[in-house]
């Protein structure tokens, strides 16, 4: 039987006076580990310092990689296709940088298991209806093209938006791992720093993602 996976997603920008950086974390968890810990993780862990979450994806057996795109600035625009209509340039680079942190994310599970069955779990984002679910059947797909790549045997199963509970709420598994992604994103800047953290790594898809964006720009036109 394969081994199923969570990945939590998270994500923040930053701008500068040229251009804007994305930055992309993802949490993966052996599903079974963090149902074993997930759901009181927040009352054993201040996770929100970089040693802490190190830590934490220790104990559950886990990594994280933070995925970041640079990308030229540009005066805000939408862009248009056939088959999903107007799209605002922001989303555009959101879920690409997110379609490259997935595949960044499945690049270093399979150095630790070659198969696996894998659930996303992202913090919502004002997607049009049709950019949805364009999006969603491009993460599904995406594990075949990392497979004839990697010769991995990987699926993804579901991708759905969680949102983070609210105080005084309290937090479900799910939402704790996408809590622990928001905190790793927060930390983003020490990683590209070059503080080094065990299970933490670093993907820069600032080309893939620039590439993406500039064809629809000129598409776009």
């Amino acid at each position: 039987m394969k081994p199923e996976f969570f990945v939590f997603i998270d994500e923040r920008s930053e701008s500068a006076s040229n251009h804007k950086r994305i930055i992309v974390s993802s949490v993966v968890i052996e599903e079974d580990n963090w149902n074993a810990h997930g759901s009181r993780v927040g009352c054993s862990h201040p996770y929100e310092h970089l040693c802490t979450l190190s830590e934490l994806l220790g104990e559950v057996d886990g990594f994280g990689v933070v995925t970041y795109a640079d990308i030229k600035y540009l005066a805000r625009r939408n862009h248009f296709s056939g088959d999903i209509g107007r799209v605002a340039r922001d989303n555009t680079i959101w879920s690409t940088t997110v379609l490259s942190a997935i595949f960044a994310a499945m690049r270093h599970l399979e150095k630790i298991s070659p198969s696996g069955i894998i659930n996303v779990y992202y913090d919502p984002q004002s997607l049009t209806k049709k950019h949805s679910l364009a999006f969603k059947k491009l993460i599904l797909q995406s594990p075949e093209i990392a497979n004839a790549k990697m010769g991995s045997d990987f699926s993804i199963r579901n991708i759905s938006s969680i949102s983070k509970a609210e105080p005084p709420d309290s937090t479900n598994a799910l939402q704790e791992g996408v809590v622990v992604a928001h905190h790793l994103c927060s930390n983003a800047t020490q990683i590209f720093s070059g503080k080094n953290m065990p299970r933490i790594f670093c993907e820069n898809a600032s080309n893939t993602v620039q590439n993406h964006l500039t064809l629809c720009d000129a598409l776009s036109r």
